[in-house]
């Protein structure tokens, strides 16, 4: 039992990620382990799953203390724009996409394989 509960707090990403995976283990909770002489196993998990959840809609990323000030163009014209400002805009934008890569779609080279199983590294390659 103690597998399950390491899982729920390391890898919650897997329960994130399939909604029938969690849908089932919630079941279970809710109809096995609580009714039974495994009230306080269930009650536990039940509160792990609710705090990852939370965690993850709350997840924000912090970059750094201060965000450095734009360098604005002097005119909308692509030449006129600061190369330093364009590195800034790229990064930022490739960033949103590598957070998105789930620990799972690394294993196994998923990503030379099946094209559903590593969607977002593909994205990443794509650019």
């Amino acid at each position: 039992m103690s597998v399950i509960k390491h899982w729920l707090k390391k890898h919650y990403h897997d329960f994130a990620t399939d909604e029938k995976c969690l849908q089932r283990l919630l079941d279970f909770i809710h109809k096995t382990l609580i009714p039974s002489k495994y009230s306080a196993l269930g009650e536990q998990w039940f509160h792990i799953i609710n705090t990852q959840a939370k965690n993850e809609e709350n997840r924000t990323l912090v970059y750094c203390e201060r965000m450095p000030d734009p360098i604005e163009p002097k005119s909308f014209h692509f030449e006129d724009f600061d190369a330093l400002e364009i590195a800034r805009q790229c990064c930022l934008i490739e960033s949103e996409l590598y957070r998105k890569i789930q620990p799972k779609e690394c294993l196994n080279q998923n990503w030379t394989k099946k094209k559903e199983e590593a969607i977002n590294i593909k994205v990443m390659q794509s650019k």
